[in-house]
């Protein structure tokens, strides 16, 4: 598979940057979306923060490819995730961690489990 895109995604770690991976065929994300990203020897879990066209890839060696897509749709809206990145720039707080604490736990799928509505039941149908 190739590569199709490059997404910037905001990591929660101790740092105040972003990391470039790549989006492999078939794959999909928006600004705001999750996505389960390799990073120091371990998965973790990073929001996309842009996609990236025309510039080359901030990366060190080979540019790693993101592992899984969690969300269809953001779980970030376009004006939430700008205003977390500002908060978070103006006290000095790393972008992955300010927005890992503004996605409220429990409320987005984990890695690795698919949510599908069944056609014919509502959430208050017990």
């Amino acid at each position: 598979m190739g590569i199709t895109t490059v997404v910037e995604v905001a990591v929660p770690v101790p740092l105040d940057e972003t990391f470039d991976y790549a989006l492999l065929e078939g794959q999909s994300a928006e600004p705001g979306a999750r996505v389960l990203v390799p990073h120091g020897g371990r998965r973790v879990v990073g929001v996309v923060v842009a996609l990236k066209s025309g510039t080359a890839p901030r990366a060190r060696g080979t540019l790693r490819a993101v592992i899984q897509v969690l969300d269809e749709e953001p779980v970030l809206p376009q004006p939430l995730l700008e205003a977390v990145l500002r908060v978070a720039r103006d006290a000095l707080c790393p972008p992955g961690i300010a927005l890992a604490a503004a996605i409220p736990p429990g409320t987005a799928s984990r890695p690795g489990s698919c949510r599908r509505a069944v056609p014919g039941h509502s959430a208050s149908t017990p």
